[in-house]
C-alpha cells in the first residue's frame, strides 16, 4: 500500500493529466448529446408552430372548400340518380334528365315542436321555388314552403301536417308517411293493408306519385309493425334515415317537367269540367 501511494505521488503529474483528459472527453460527449437533443426539441417546436400557422391560415378557406365539395356531391348524386333511373323500366326515355339537385346549407333548424321548419341559405336567386323537394345525404328531408331572394324555409318530415306518399321497397305496396309529433327519429307508415308481408328493417322509399320527390328516395326502415285483430291496416313505425338533429347540408330537387305536368293536368281537368 505504501509503495502504491509512493508511486502515485511520483507519477502525480501524469495521473492528473490523465484525469483531465478523461473529464474533457466526457464533457465534449455530454455537450454533443445535449446539443443534439436540443436541436431535436427545437425542430419539433418549429414543426408544431408551422402546423398551427397552416391550420389558422386554412380556416378562412373552409367555407369555400365546403361549398365546392357540396356542389361536387350534388353533381355526383345527380349522376347516381341517372344511373339508378336507367335500371327502372319506363316509357319515358328522358326521365334521367328530369331532375337536378341544388346544394344548400341549413342555417336554422328545429326538432322540438310539432310543426318544425328549416331555413336554407339559398332562395329564389338560386332557382328555388315553393313546393320543391329537399333531400339530405341519407334520405328525404321535406319540401320548400316559402322563399325570399337569398333564403328559403323548409317544412320537414318532422311536421304533423306533412303527408308523404311512400312504398315498401320490397313489395312495392303503397302507404303514407306521417309524423306523430313525438319522437324526432320515428315516423309512421299508414294505410298498408293487413295481407302484406312486412319484414323488420325493410326500406321505405318515396313512391314518385307526386312532383315533390323522385321515385325511390329513401325515407327510413321498418322498426316495428303491429296488427290488431280487427284492424284493416298495419300500425307501422319507421326509423328515419335522416338525423334531423345533425342536419347541416341538403339538396333541393328541381323538377324540370313539373310545370309541364301541372299545365297538362290542369287543362285535362278544365276539359272535363
Amino acid at each position: 500500500m505504501t509503495r502504491l501511494l509512493y508511486l502515485l505521488y511520483v507519477r502525480s503529474a501524469f495521473v492528473t493529466f490523465a484525469l483531465l483528459e478523461i473529464a474533457s472527453a466526457w464533457l465534449i460527449t455530454a455537450q454533443h448529446v445535449q446539443e443534439r437533443n436540443w436541436g431535436y426539441s427545437n425542430h419539433r417546436l418549429v414543426a408544431a408552430c408551422c402546423a398551427l400557422i397552416s391550420k389558422i391560415s386554412a380556416y378562412p378557406k373552409l367555407r369555400s372548400v365546403n361549398t365546392a365539395l357540396q356542389c361536387e356531391n350534388a353533381l355526383l348524386r345527380e349522376q347516381l340518380l341517372q344511373v339508378t333511373r336507367r335500371k327502372i323500366p319506363t316509357n319515358a326515355p328522358a326521365i334521367p334528365a328530369r331532375y337536378a339537385l341544388v346544394p344548400a346549407r341549413v342555417i336554422n333548424n328545429t326538432i322540438v315542436h310539432t310543426r318544425n321548419y328549416l331555413t336554407l341559405d339559398k332562395g329564389a336567386a338560386h332557382g328555388l321555388e315553393p313546393g320543391m323537394g329537399v333531400v339530405g345525404p341519407k334520405g328525404i328531408v321535406g319540401k320548400i314552403k316559402m322563399v325570399s331572394e337569398q333564403f328559403s324555409t323548409v317544412v320537414p318530415l318532422l311536421h304533423i301536417d306533412v303527408l308523404t306518399s311512400a312504398k315498401l321497397a320490397c313489395s312495392g305496396v303503397m302507404g303514407t308517411v306521417q309524423w306523430s309529433g313525438q319522437d324526432p327519429f320515428t315516423v309512421q307508415l299508414r294505410y298498408v293493408p293487413r295481407h302484406v308481408v312486412i319484414s323488420p328493417g325493410e326500406a321505405v322509399v318515396t313512391s314518385g306519385y307526386n312532383a315533390v320527390f323522385f321515385e325511390g328516395a329513401l325515407i327510413g326502415y321498418v322498426k316495428r309493425a303491429t296488427l290488431r285483430p280487427e284492424a284493416p291496416f298495419y300500425n307501422i313505425e319507421l326509423s328515419l334515415s335522416t338525423d334531423f338533429s345533425a342536419l347541416q347540408y341538403v339538396y333541393v330537387v328541381t323538377d324540370k317537367w313539373k310545370k309541364q305536368k301541372a299545365q297538362l293536368e290542369y287543362r285535362t281537368q278544365m276539359h272535363y269540367d
